[in-house]
Order: C-alpha cells, then sequence, then structure tokens
C-alpha cells in the first residue's frame, strides 16, 4: 500500500500506480492472459474497500472484503485475526 502511495507522491496517476501491483507485472512476466485485470475468464483475487482509490490511495487501508482463490473473507474478521482492532485511519 505504502509502495503505491509512493508512486503516486512521484507524480504516477492514482490508475497508473494501482496497474503497477495489477496488469504491469502480469505483463511483465506474460501472464496478462489470464491474470492481471477483472475479466471473464481471469484468475483475480479481489479487495473491496470502503472508498474510491481513484481519489484516494489511502483508501486501500480500509479494506471491506477479500476474494482470494475462490473465498470471501471478511476484513474485520481478517484484521481481528491479526491482532489488529478497528479499521486503519
Amino acid at each position: 500500500m505504502r509502495e503505491l502511495e509512493r508512486y503516486q507522491q512521484a507524480g504516477l496517476s492514482n490508475a497508473a500506480a494501482l496497474q503497477t501491483a495489477t496488469i504491469v507485472p502480469a505483463r511483465m512476466t506474460d501472464m496478462a492472459d489470464r491474470t492481471g485485470s477483472i475479466a471473464p475468464g481471469m484468475t483475480t483475487d479481489l479487495i473491496l474497500v470502503d472508498g474510491d482509490v481513484s481519489k484516494d490511495l489511502a483508501d486501500l487501508r480500509h479494506v471491506d472484503t477479500v476474494f482470494l482463490d475462490g473465498y470471501r473473507l471478511d476484513g474485520v474478521a481478517l484484521r481481528q485475526a491479526s491482532g489488529l482492532s478497528g479499521m486503519p485511519k
């Protein structure tokens, strides 16, 4: 998360910063045909956040739901399991 904020501070748009963690590595590893973007037939892990990362990348800290390997995980339960309490600021 902090890395993406640093890219944004260096001049990348929020969208470009997000791409450095998604489609760019998929392209670099010749895996863009199956991962790195959201589309039918793609293998995709997702995080749903409370906020709008197109306006503020810090909203990535406000994880509500995670979809990982086909499983839906609750953000609150994940924070509690890791010993954290409450939503980060």
